[in-house]
């Protein structure tokens, strides 16, 4: 756990993670944010959708890209690892839903996410971002 706090940590004062600019519409990054580590990009919401956990509820959540700024900013994206199998128009309508995870297709997508977690576990995965 040491080792997992120490590499966020670093993460969170990360300057080399990717600028808006360089982001791919519907693509699964390996994010450093407050809920995820894994987010699929939605540039109409200059956010990712991403996989929350919050008091036993698991369910699609929008949390936007560093560089909107405080108070709402809190995703650095550092690495493209997939293409989204979804269609953009249902992404953006589970990030637009209160609440998203009612939705018929919402446990596919936090599947998708979910696995994505897997292949690529925090903290192994992320060292070369910390910078080890």
């Amino acid at each position: 756990m040491e080792e997992a706090s120490r590499i966020y940590r670093k993460l969170v004062n990360a300057s080399n993670y990717l600028s808006i600019g360089e982001l791919q519409s519907g693509h699964t990054y390996l994010i450093n944010a407050r809920n995820s580590n894994v987010g699929i990009w939605l540039p109409e919401k200059e956010g990712f959708l991403i996989r929350r956990i919050k008091m036993e509820r698991i369910y699609p959540f929008v949390e936007y890209h560093w560089d909107q700024g405080e108070p709402y900013g809190t995703v650095r994206p550092f690495k493209q690892v997939d293409r989204s199998p979804f269609a953009l128009a249902l992404l953006l309508e589970l990030a637009n839903m209160p609440f998203p995870d009612e939705h018929d297709d919402a446990a596919t997508v936090l599947a998708y996410l979910h696995e994505i977690e897997e292949r690529f576990p925090f903290p192994d995965a992320y060292r070369e971002f910390a910078g080890e």
